[in-house]
């Protein structure tokens, strides 16, 4: 059996292959063990640090070691591909299993991509998360072998592009001093990508000042988002022009989270939390347009918002998930049914005619 000193290496060579089965085997050839080998020592190690006799015992020295030997790691590459500039053709941004915040640039060939991962919620009692991670995103470059937490000292933004530019560090560990992706990307994906990178490096990222007039274009469509405000025994923001979406009969399904006031304490702070929310379920919800925020409404007791979907419920709450995973927890309470002529809607836009 290999030693857990071994296995934590082992075990951070694997996790950055990202499954890629031809470098697991090469991992496993270069320590001299075979994969059957590495599976069985993997379940028991798994299993020590599940047993709660072990008293976290295993996992904290995993992560010493992990520590410890983070700047050597480097897994086997199947050729030398350098980090170079490529356009991505696919942008796929999710919240994985494990509720690690993940953005993948791809083009579809084995050595063409950028991959970041970031924990949006740090565990106090993870050693290796507290003293390393640091809250650092993590890149991955065109191999895996070239990746790092951190390494990064400013990223460029844009509709268009992004631009990493790397540290004494990161220039070291990816053996260049920038990387660029290009894309063609509908505006509204690009607010969501936007929204996932500030969280990823907050006041490294330099934004490029673009208009938004709230109108986007997505493949024939056009979606005229823009918002109102009126007073209709509470305050109330509509968008009056999505009369296409609810002709469309492809969102048959309302959903009315509801969040509870009183529950945070200050006001001014009860507010910008739900500014906050508002804002990250529009760019998620909305990001491929499979959901979209028609409405939403202030009372005296609560905050109600309107959202029309065609998801199935496991599917959107795992949106709405993703959508709040950077913020704390909330006061929400979910409702909702089946709405297909909009009724909410309609209802709210005649008041809303009245007070024009």
């Amino acid at each position: 059996m290999i030693t857990l000193e071994q296995f934590s290496i082992i075990h951070m060579k694997m996790a950055l292959a990202t499954g890629n089965s031809q470098q697991e085997q090469a991992i496993c050839n270069e320590h001299g063990i075979s994969m059957e080998q590495w599976l069985a020592d993997k379940a028991h190690y798994y299993a020590k640090m599940s047993d709660p006799a072990d008293g976290g015992k295993t996992a904290m020295a995993m992560s010493s070691a992990a520590m410890n030997n983070m700047h050597s790691i480097k897994i086997p590459a199947q050729e030398n591909k350098l980090p170079h500039d490529f356009h991505a053709n696919n942008i796929q941004i999710y919240l994985n299993e494990n509720q690690v915040q993940m953005v993948e640039f791809l083009t579809g060939k084995q050595h063409e991509h950028v991959v970041l991962q970031h924990f949006p919620k740090e565990d106090p009692n993870d050693e290796f998360m507290m003293n390393y991670v640091k809250g650092r995103a993590h890149i991955s470059i065109c191999d895996a072998s070239y990746n790092i937490y951190g390494g990064v000292s400013n990223v460029e933004l844009s509709s268009k592009s992004i631009k990493f530019i790397f540290d004494a560090e990161g220039a070291e560990r990816m053996q260049c001093t920038s990387v660029t992706v290009t894309y063609d990307i509908s505006g509204k994906k690009y607010k969501h990508l936007k929204s996932i990178i500030l969280h990823m490096y907050k006041n490294l990222v330099n934004v490029s000042n673009e208009n938004d007039n709230e109108v986007y274009t997505i493949g024939n469509n056009t979606y005229d988002l823009r918002w109102e405000n009126f007073n209709n025994d509470g305050n109330i923001a509509i968008r009056p022009n999505l009369a296409n979406l609810k002709s469309s009969g492809h969102y048959p399904i309302v959903v009315l989270p509801a969040f509870r006031k009183g529950v945070v304490g200050d006001p001014v702070q009860e507010k910008k939390l739900f500014d906050a929310m508002v804002e990250a379920l529009l760019n998620v919800l909305e990001s491929d347009m499979e959901s979209v925020m028609a409405f939403h409404l202030e009372t005296n007791e609560l905050y109600r918002l309107f959202i029309y979907t065609h998801l199935d419920q496991a599917k959107f709450m795992a949106d709405i998930n993703e959508a709040l995973v950077y913020l704390p927890q909330l006061p929400l309470e979910f409702d909702g049914g089946d709405d297909s002529p909009w009724n909410n809607y309609t209802e709210v836009m005649k008041d809303y005619m009245t007070f024009k």
